[in-house]
């Protein structure tokens, strides 16, 4: 397994704090749970592994484990309803993360797009679809609408061409990730229209 600077230092702070007292089962359980050291290389293929934010600062992103069922029942991933059962989440620096994909190879792909103007019924067909057996949609991803607002505020990541199309490229590359055998189609929000003409750029070469 691949572990980050952070994972290291996570480790070694929770040995120093472990051998200066003797934590209950319930706190030995929480801090599992906290700092499980997931194995990267799952979290950019598995689609329990949904993504769920970027942080511009620190070229960091996030990803929450998640189920099929939870992704069902959410009437969009946008924050407003929990994703994760277990809590565990995982961090990966933009600049490792391409080159940790395996399956769900860059460019090599079918990207299913929704986009669409508010009020139209688009979650109506995003549900139908999601209620086959051959298709999952990713209904408003929250983090596609934050990615787009850096374009809008003409953040510099938009204007250093190599970086900015890394992060397009695994952007799509994890709305490409469906349960089974299922078709993965991402219905954007109606706010991140303006960053199609980039997604539709990123991946050709």
């Amino acid at each position: 397994q691949r572990v980050t600077l952070r994972v290291a230092l996570q480790r070694l702070i929770v040995a120093r704090i472990w051998t200066a007292c003797a934590p209950s089962d319930d706190v030995v359980a929480r801090v599992h749970a906290m700092f499980d050291v997931t194995d990267c290389l799952n979290v950019m293929d598995d689609p329990a592994w949904l993504l769920t934010g970027f942080d511009v600062n620190t070229r960091e992103l996030t990803f929450v484990e998640t189920t099929r069922e939870t992704l069902a029942s959410s009437a969009f991933i946008d924050g407003r309803t929990p994703l994760s059962r277990s809590g565990k989440t995982a961090t990966i620096s933009l600049r490792e993360a391409p080159s940790q994909l395996r399956s769900v190879e860059i460019g090599d792909d079918i990207d299913r797009l929704i986009a669409h103007v508010g009020f139209c019924g688009s979650t109506l067909l995003a549900q139908a679809l999601d209620a086959t057996a051959v298709c999952q949609t990713f209904k408003e991803p929250q983090v596609i609408t934050e990615i787009s607002a850096l374009k809008t505020l003409r953040h510099p990541i938009t204007q250093r061409e190599d970086e900015w199309r890394r992060l397009l490229d695994v952007l799509k590359s994890q709305f490409r990730k469906g349960f089974g055998q299922r078709m993965a189609i991402a219905k954007l929000s109606n706010w991140p229209v303006h960053l199609l003409p980039d997604l539709i750029l990123a991946n050709t070469r």
